[in-house]
């Protein structure tokens, strides 16, 4: 039978140790089986006082405890393979001195780091993501999503060329953008939603008017707006070359131009536009021809 060890003295450990080993090499043939009965141990002992421990848990369960500042257990092996006592599994390797979790379900998962090689190595519903950004490149362009980003930090995704750094980006420098207050912005403009659609026509217009000369024409059109945001401000503005009009009302709905004629056979053509704005500052043009003359 074996005797159990003294207490740890460095002076008696390799002398402990032989006498252990001899008689474990009398008792036990190397293809025999070692069985710790049930409430004993099975222990080896460090040169430095660690202590490994084998036994049960009190729960029937494997138990081993490392006792020491400095205790470990090291496998030494390329594969760890888990029993089940049908069938084995293999969820670890080991390459290069680095164990590979091969499959795992982790109920909670907390990592200083996670590093993936390749976005189609993750097959999972990635309900909330944060503390990050997403930019996706194709040729000159990238399309970039976060959580607040851009000069004003008010966008959560933004489309347009690549030279134009995240921190640089913009509601109306890009080919797209969605602010964090929900609206869209393309090439430099916001778009009115369905709800908020914005128009502007030419409500009223005398047009094409010719006097008896002596004699003055006066011609005019009235520019209306419906939804987007009120109030609206309008500006005409002259597109074509002068032929002698005299306008009135250029910051109003309504433009009249007037001309006066002495002689008769005589006629004038311009064409103006008119800038329509809402008080969001989504911007429509309305264009008119005035054309007037004398008989």
């Amino acid at each position: 039978m074996i005797e159990p060890a003294p207490s740890y003295d460095r002076k008696n450990e390799y002398e402990n140790r032989n006498k252990i080993e001899a008689e474990l090499a009398q008792k036990y043939d190397k293809r025999a089986n070692i069985v710790v009965p049930y409430g004993k141990t099975l222990s080896f002992a460090g040169v430095e006082g660690q202590l490994i421990t084998f036994g049960y848990s009190t729960a029937g369960g494997f138990l081993i405890n490392g006792v020491g500042a400095s205790s470990s257990l090291i496998f030494t092996v390329s594969s760890f393979i888990v029993s089940n006592g049908v069938s084995n599994e293999n969820p670890f390797e080991v390459s290069g001195g680095i164990v590979k979790i091969k499959t795992a379900n982790v109920g909670v998962l907390t990592a200083a780091n996670i590093s993936v090689a390749n976005l189609a190595a993750i097959n999972a519903d990635l309900g909330t993501v944060t503390a990050g950004q997403l930019n996706l490149t194709a040729g000159s362009y990238v399309v970039r999503h976060g959580a607040g980003f851009g000069t004003s930090s008010d966008l959560v995704m933004w489309y347009g060329l690549s030279s134009v750094a995240i921190g640089s980006a913009t509601k109306t420098n890009g080919v797209f953008a969605l602010a964090t207050d929900g609206k869209v912005y393309y090439g430099g403009s916001e778009l009115a939603s369905a709800a908020e659609s914005f128009d502007a026509y030419i409500s009223a217009e005398t047009n094409g008017v010719f006097v008896t000369a002596p004699d003055t024409a006066v011609v005019n059109a009235t520019v209306s707006a419906s939804g987007g945001t009120p109030s609206y401000s309008y500006a005409w503005a002259l597109i074509s070359a002068a032929d002698g009009f005299t306008p009135s009302g250029t910051t109003t709905a309504t433009l009249s131009l007037s001309q006066a004629y002495v002689l008769g056979s005589q006629s004038n053509t311009e064409t103006w536009r008119c800038t329509v704005m809402d008080d969001e500052g989504r911007t429509l043009f309305v264009t008119v021809i005035f054309v007037a003359g004398s008989l």
